[in-house]
């Protein structure tokens, strides 16, 4: 079954998060806390998956991150913090999730903000953690199933800029819609990262002629234009 694309956003920053704590985190249990993260990832449609996912991976999505002399604070705001799976009830859940993962602390907000500290180098492993899911997570879906065309996918360093290349002359509703998850991948980086963008820019190439059969912003997303 295709992952829809908050699924596949939620398990890669779960996946970036765990390979930090297996670098210098308490252990503990990940997987339980990875299942209630990735159950919380859902919407009623596309439409739905499609705001969402806008609102929360690009500059709109609010996550502020201060980047200090030892440490890294994150502070994700509660529609955010909803869509990432950081649904803690209790400031006791997120003590845990703090000491689970080997963070400094984990603040839950009265608005249900999520305040993560951790420590530079922390945080630098979580992002290289980040990058390596999103990077295997584009080869996954050369020539795979739902993406049988799909023969190559470039991006830029801060994943700003995708370059996919089809046998396709003209799009699929499959990779019409791949576009969303290439829009997650580059606003889910630079937001974590403290460099939040305003769009992320995705061109679509037939590997025959080489020229561009399809361009997409993600400034665009509900305005039906796609250049």
């Amino acid at each position: 079954m295709r992952k829809t694309a908050l699924f596949i956003a939620t398990a890669l920053l779960t996946a970036a998060l765990t390979a930090c704590s297996s670098n210098g985190g308490t252990g503990g249990n990940t997987t339980t806390n990875a299942e209630q993260q990735t159950a919380t990832a859902s919407a009623t449609t596309t439409e739905d998956k499609a705001q969402s996912a806008s609102q929360a991976s690009t500059a709109e999505g609010g996550i502020d991150v201060d980047k200090g002399l030892m440490n890294v604070e994150i502070t994700i705001p509660a529609e955010s913090a909803e869509y990432y799976g950081f649904t803690f009830e209790s400031q006791e859940e997120a003590d845990a999730y703090a000491k689970e993962q080997g963070f400094k602390s984990a603040t839950l907000g009265d608005d249900g903000s999520v305040t993560i500290v951790m420590s530079k180098s922390q945080h630098e492993k979580t992002m290289e953690g980040l990058s390596k899911t999103i990077d295997e997570a584009l080869q996954e879906m050369i020539g795979s199933e739902d993406y049988p065309n799909i023969t190559a996918v470039e991006h830029n360093d801060n994943y700003t800029s995708f370059t996919v290349t089809t046998k396709s002359e003209e799009l699929g509703f499959n990779e019409s819609f791949s576009v969303l998850s290439f829009y997650i991948y580059g606003g889910m980086y630079n937001s974590f990262n403290g460099t939040p963008a305003d769009n992320i820019h995705v061109d679509f190439i037939n590997e025959a002629s080489g020229e561009v059969i399809d361009t997409f912003d993600s400034e665009n997303m509900g305005d039906g234009s796609t250049d």
